[in-house]
């Protein structure tokens, strides 16, 4: 927490919450960073030029996944390709149709 007029005074977590002991009328502005304790996801894409697909692998994050595709970098209209699942790996069977795809996964 900051003082907005100085430096700053901690103020200690505890059981999941902050408490402030505040005259009646008093206020109080209190500011928190949350972090995810989930580690980032790495989204690994390879080609498979026998089988005609696109693999993608992830690691990081947490269960369930979902993978979304879409033809535009803004994800606009994303298909889901896995729609929460517990797994780290799809084939997508679109390596010769001559589209750029777009992948997330979260």
């Amino acid at each position: 927490a900051r003082d907005e007029e100085g430096p700053g005074t901690p103020l200690p977590v505890t059981g999941g919450g902050v408490d402030l002991d505040l005259a009646p009328f008093e206020t109080a502005t209190v500011r928190l960073v949350a972090r995810s304790a989930i580690p980032d996801i790495t989204l690994t894409v390879d080609r498979d030029d026998a089988a005609g697909t696109v693999r993608l692998s992830w690691t990081g994050g947490a269960s369930p996944f979902t993978l979304l595709r879409a033809d535009d970098p803004t994800m606009t209209a994303p298909v889901p390709l896995v729609d929460e699942e517990d797994r780290r790996a799809y084939d997508d069977p679109v390596l010769g149709d001559g589209v750029t795809w777009f992948y997330l996964v979260r």
